[in-house]
């Protein structure tokens, strides 16, 4: 159990990090965001399934949170340079 936690640490303080890397700034919290609600979600439905904690079912959490993960990084960072382009800004002048 304690090498569990001990790579659920590593994995989060990984995410924080690559996603500092690519945004640069720490006001966008939807992929910090990302990490908790994949687990809280994933670890809630799993006794509903009747499915069990194994190396095989870890592997696919530790894939959907990659998942979740980069879609948040890609769409901020295309939010974040359609604004700084001031793009939403003509489009909804039209």
């Amino acid at each position: 159990m304690r090498d569990v936690v001990e790579t659920l640490v590593i994995a989060i303080l990984l995410v924080i990090f690559v996603v500092y890397l690519f945004l640069q700034d720490w006001r966008h919290l939807d992929p910090y965001a990302g990490c908790p609600v994949s687990l809280v979600g994933t670890f809630a439905l799993f006794p509903l399934f009747g499915f069990s904690i194994n190396t095989l079912s870890m592997l696919g959490l530790v894939l959907a949170i990659g998942l979740v993960v980069d879609d948040a990084i890609c769409g901020l960072s295309k939010v974040c340079s359609a604004i700084s382009r001031r793009d939403w800004l003509r489009r909804t002048r039209h």
